[in-house]
């Protein structure tokens, strides 16, 4: 990925770019819910991308693309030149960046089980299992008759490159989990 964002930022400063930076974002969703002892949901889904930022002309332009090739990135950091030089034309003053000395660096967040090495099944069981508990339950006015459990897990992975020598990679996972029986107004009988 690395080999693309530098190409993206080159293709930039060919089109006249003062400043280009180019984040890859590589995203992993997976959505589970039951109700009432039945799998609901069981959703997962990949994305990958490129975005490329540029200040032509003292304006900004963006662009983005998940054509990954070397057309596909090229096309896209001239798009985004092209929108700075347009954006340009209506722009009342420069942008001008604050100055920051340059980062390279590797980051993760802390996380004790990475949810997406846990079999899926194990995840609907544990829901089903929570789930189950829950109808088994009581209410002050009466039994619990829908109950909704959901799991969500978000992987994001991204670099960060810019034309000053920035160099970022970023790893964070993020999941949590809902049970709960709804209004129980609305779903509990006496």
């Amino acid at each position: 990925m690395h080999d693309l964002a530098a190409l993206a930022i080159e293709t930039a400063k060919r089109r006249g770019a003062s400043y280009s930076d180019v984040r890859v974002m590589d995203i992993r969703h997976r959505d589970i819910s039951t109700k009432n002892g039945e799998v609901g949901t069981l959703a997962e889904s990949e994305s990958l991308g490129l975005g490329v930022r540029v200040i032509a002309g003292g304006a900004w332009g963006f662009s983005s693309t998940d054509r990954l090739t070397k057309e596909g990135v090229q096309a896209c950091a001239a798009e985004a030149v092209a929108i700075a030089k347009a954006s340009a034309l209506a722009k009342r003053e420069n942008v001008s960046l604050a100055p920051e000395e340059t980062h390279v660096d590797t980051w993760q967040n802390p996380f004790l089980k990475d949810p997406f090495r846990i079999p899926v099944e194990t995840q609907i069981g544990l829901l089903l299992a929570a789930d189950k508990e829950m109808r088994q339950g009581r209410h002050r006015r009466g039994r619990i008759h829908v109950v909704p459990a959901h799991r969500t897990a978000l992987r994001r992975q991204h670099r960060f490159v810019d034309s000053s020598g920035e160099d970022a990679i970023g790893r964070g996972n993020r999941g949590h989990e809902l049970c709960r029986h709804r209004n129980p107004e609305t779903f509990v009988s006496e």
